[in-house]
C-alpha cells in the first residue's frame, strides 16, 4: 500500500535522521524528489572534494582507487614446525607464569 507524500517524507525523514544524524524537522516539509536531489548534489560535492583531496581533477564521476590499494601484498608468513615449536613452548611458560602468580 502506497503511502501519501507527507508520510513517506516524515519515515525518510526519520531514516535520515536516525542513520546520517539530519536535522528532521526540515525534511518532512520538502517532497521525496527534493531530498533525493539535495543528497545526488551533496553527493557531487564530496565527490569533487574528495578528487581535490587526491590530487585529481574534480569530476561529476565517481573517484578512482586511492594508489594504496593498487599496491603490491606481502605475503602472509608461514610459520615453520619449528616456530611453531618454539611459541608453544613460550606460551606454555607464560600461561604457567601466570597461574603460578595467581596462586601465591
Amino acid at each position: 500500500m502506497p503511502r501519501a507524500p507527507e508520510e513517506g517524507s516524515a519515515h525518510l525523514a526519520g531514516i535520515l535522521q536516525k542513520n546520517f544524524g539530519l536535522i528532521s524537522n526540515i525534511l518532512p516539509r520538502m517532497d521525496t524528489r527534493e531530498i533525493l536531489a539535495a543528497v545526488k548534489a551533496e553527493v557531487s560535492r564530496l565527490n569533487k572534494v574528495v578528487a581535490l583531496l587526491e590530487g585529481g581533477a574534480a569530476t561529476t564521476t565517481s573517484p578512482t582507487p586511492a594508489a594504496s590499494s593498487t599496491a603490491p601484498k606481502k605475503k602472509a608468513h608461514k610459520w615453520t614446525a619449528a616456530e611453531k615449536k618454539a611459541m608453544s613452548i613460550k606460551q606454555k611458560a607464560l600461561w604457567a607464569a601466570k597461574k603460578k602468580q595467581k596462586k601465591g
